[in-house]
């Protein structure tokens, strides 16, 4: 319904709130939002899918010293976020540049997606 609604709209994508309002998802992929270089990622407790290039990102950005907060996301942290991503295991990760009237820088991603690239998967365990 999600991704029909998104199609209805012109837009690529959709974000999906679990029965509390809190995000959840995007239609096809986990999102995770970077704040004051945080990383933030809805916890599984709060419904999101647990795909496995969700738990490889977590992981590795662990191995590479970020911070990831696995919390409830609000729409309003999700509207202030600095920069905002999207994960799953057909296209790993791709920014997101805007959702609604809010737009997302791309420069700690940029960082990320070359550090991932560097890395050695068969350390991350």
């Amino acid at each position: 319904m999600g991704a029909l609604h998104a199609k209805t709209q012109q837009c690529n994508d959709a974000i999906i709130l679990n029965q509390e309002g809190y995000v959840c998802d995007s239609t096809i992929a986990n999102i995770f939002l970077i704040k004051d270089k945080r990383i933030i990622t809805p916890s599984l407790k709060q419904g999101c899918v647990a795909g496995t290039m969700r738990d490889f990102i977590i992981k590795a950005l662990h191995l590479l010293d970020y911070e990831i907060v696995e919390t409830a996301v609000s729409i309003n942290m999700l509207a202030s976020a600095d920069e905002v991503f999207l994960t799953n295991a057909i296209y790993n990760i791709r920014w997101v540049k805007s959702i609604e009237n809010s737009h997302y820088g791309v420069e700690e991603i940029r960082k990320i997606f070359y550090k991932l690239s560097k890395t050695n998967p068969l350390v991350i365990c």
